[in-house]
């Protein structure tokens, strides 16, 4: 009788997750049990050096209570169905054979931003690659080193310096490497 009248201790993100995880058999992670926390269902109820930590009692309702693991699903089917519809900024670059800052410059000039867990749409990034016009643009302004010039004018190396020496090629900017 003791033990249920004392109340569940306080327990972190990870824990509350994987305390979700076991009591719905759902896929929980401490970002979902971040966005029950944003949409009210659990409650911040004490701190342990600068980490909070959360409700257990919210918890244990959510994971066994029919409302509750429909709203624990309903936080994990968005988060999968967001990491499933994203992608993340290396492998948009790469889509886009574009280099992270150009995709970070030509994204902020479009008013696209990332979304959840610094990922972008899929849809966005599709729409980039799509857009001829942008493509050739932003070709156009990339900054190639002598190898990567050769390489793109499909020449030597040496043929280059002879390019560059006769002054068909200036450089735009020169970079100290170190």
């Amino acid at each position: 009788e003791l033990r249920e009248e004392i109340p569940p201790q306080p327990l972190g993100a990870h824990r509350c997750a994987d305390l979700l995880a076991e009591l719905t058999g759902l896929d929980v992670t401490g970002d979902d049990l971040l966005t029950l926390v944003s949409q009210g269902h659990v409650d911040v109820v004490d701190y342990f050096k600068q980490w909070a930590l959360y409700d257990t009692g919210a918890v244990r309702r959510l994971g066994t209570t029919e409302d509750g693991r429909a709203i624990v699903a309903a936080v994990v089917a968005e988060r999968q169905a967001w990491l499933t519809a994203s992608i993340t900024t290396e492998d948009a670059a790469r889509w886009l054979s574009w280099d992270r800052r150009d995709l970070e410059r030509v994204t902020a000039e479009h008013g696209i931003r990332q979304g959840r867990f610094g990922r972008w749409a899929r849809t966005d990034i599709a729409r980039l690659a799509g857009d001829e016009k942008l493509t050739e643009r932003v070709r156009r302004e990339q900054l190639l080193g002598p190898d990567q010039a050769a390489m793109h004018m499909e020449i030597r190396r040496r043929d280059f310096d002879y390019v560059t020496a006769a002054g068909w090629v200036s450089p735009a900017r020169y970079a100290i490497l170190e």
